[in-house]
Parts: structure tokens; sequence; C-alpha cells
């Protein structure tokens, strides 16, 4: 697959702007924290259904939990 246009080895944004490698550093970092976000929710989420679901999850010995 082709890439984007590139100036001085740094990415095109569509705009026109040039990213700096700031820029890039910032997106990479945004995009590791969402992919580790979506692993934890799908973790809780597991957790959750092996426990009866919700809101069985949230039971205390025998007792649903309350806020």
């Amino acid at each position: 697959m082709a890439q984007g246009p590139r100036r001085q080895g740094r990415q095109k944004q569509s705009d026109g702007r040039v990213l700096t490698d700031e820029d890039t550093l910032h997106y990479r970092r945004m995009v590791t924290a969402l992919t580790e976000t979506r692993r934890i929710m799908a973790e809780i989420d597991t957790v959750i259904a092996d426990h009866g679901g919700w809101p069985g999850a949230f039971k205390v010995g025998g007792v649903e939990a309350t806020g």
C-alpha cells in the first residue's frame, strides 16, 4: 500500500502541514493508549461475563453491592 506524500522524511497531514517528530510521537502515544484501553476493557468484560454478567458480577457474599 502506498504511503501519502512525504517531505524531508516527515509525513504530511491532510491539511498540508508537515508533522514534526513531536507530532508523530504524540500520535503514536495516543494510539498506544487507545490500544491498551481496548485490551483492558475486553479483560474487564470477560471478568464480568465469568461472574454472571451485569449486575451479577457485583454481588458480594451473595448480596448485590450498592454504590
